[in-house]
């Protein structure tokens, strides 16, 4: 009896090991050129796993603990020498298994590795190929013939759509979608969006990416944002809507934001030029201590309306992710225009409204 219970014991716990090493994720490199002085790697997931290694004889191995929805990125230190930038690398893993990086030149960005061993990265890999390779025609291009935001945007749409029509399944498309959320129109990012699968557009990732698009459009031009709210500087909660009737420029600033204390001085000589009937400016932190708002507004004695996002509902909405940025309301609550830091976009759009409205 004891002779039979010890045999059970010991097969579940050769059934338990093995079942702990399926869950996980097995990342050997194969790294060419000088590494002396710089061969440590690391990968690291959002949700607390790590594991580091020592490049030894142009090799190296880590492991992670698998678990779906995981975002590993991959750090080399041979990315931080002098002169040299780090790319973080994403992994896109939806189930445990070795994942083999083959070939990381380090006289070469990080992207040029080849992955093989794991479809959902070797899928990835196939979109990022293309998207770095859109990136530097551009980048050549942009040099000799100035190309626009706007052609980018079209390029990147374009080679999006055709990828979708053979990844839409995979569990990469989404990740594909994600990484160019921010360089497409939230029209084509919804657009593209339902072409993936039902299944795709379900996970923990694909919720994130279709709660973004909603803010997107929520906050692009011509989209009425009036029933945001803030809270100024007695404590009371102010809507956008009480402003109808003006053009508004709405700041969103920091006390700790360097560009946006240097921003100042311009927003104050546009203040003093349309202020009045037809014009306002709402300067709203992102501050997470009031104390230092309400610090820094005194010090820099901004007489236009001031707020505080203290719910960050108008971050979220909005798609707050860089300070300063900038929105253009017109009279009726709707965005006008959108910028990342002051630019001569914001000067020349005030400018040709109220040029038209003195002709009227």
């Amino acid at each position: 009896m004891g002779k039979g219970f010890l045999i059970v014991a010991f097969y579940l716990l050769a059934c338990l090991s093995g079942s702990v090493s399926q869950e996980m994720v097995v990342i050997k490199g194969e790294v060419l050129g000088d590494t002396e002085g710089y061969n440590k790697v690391y990968v690291m997931d959002g949700k607390g796993e790590r594991d580091s290694a020592v490049i030894v004889n142009g090799t190296f191995e880590l492991k992670l603990k698998f678990h779906l929805g995981m975002e590993p990125y991959l750090f080399m230190e041979t990315y931080m020498r002098p002169g040299r930038m780090q790319e973080p690398f994403l992994l896109v893993i939806d189930r445990p298994g070795t994942l083999y990086l083959k070939n990381i030149d380090t006289d070469k960005p990080l992207h040029k590795v080849r992955v093989q061993g794991m479809q959902s990265m070797m899928d990835y890999q196939v979109f990022t190929d293309r998207y770095f390779a859109v990136q530097d025609s551009l980048r050549r291009l942009q040099i000799e013939n100035a190309y626009s935001a706007v052609q980018l945007k079209e390029v990147l749409s374009k080679e999006l759509k055709m990828y979708m029509g053979l990844y839409n399944s995979s569990f990469a498309a989404i990740y594909a979608l994600d990484k160019v959320k921010t360089r497409i129109d939230a029209g084509e990012l919804q657009h593209v969006y339902g072409q993936l699968s039902h299944e795709q557009q379900h996970t923990e990732k694909g919720r994130a990416i279709r709660a973004y698009i909603e803010n997107a459009l929520f906050s692009s031009v011509g989209s009425d944002i009036s029933l945001l709210t803030y809270t100024d500087t007695e404590g009371k909660l102010k809507s956008l809507a009480d402003l109808k009737g003006k053009y508004v420029l709405i700041d969103f600033w920091a006390s700790w934001c360097g560009p946006c204390v240097k921003a100042f001085p311009h927003l104050k000589t546009l203040y003093e030029r349309y202020k009045g009937d037809k014009f306002e400016i709402v300067g709203v932190s992102i501050d997470k201590k009031e104390s230092e708002w309400v610090k820094a507004y005194d010090k820099y004695q901004l007489p236009w309306l001031n707020g505080i996002d203290k719910s960050e509902e108008m971050q979220k909405r909005l798609l707050i992710t860089a300070v300063p940025t900038l929105f253009l309301l017109d009279p009726e609550g709707r965005v006008v225009l959108k910028e990342i830091g002051l630019s001569e976009n914001v000067d020349q759009t005030l400018k040709t409204i109220f040029e038209k409205s003195e002709k009227l």
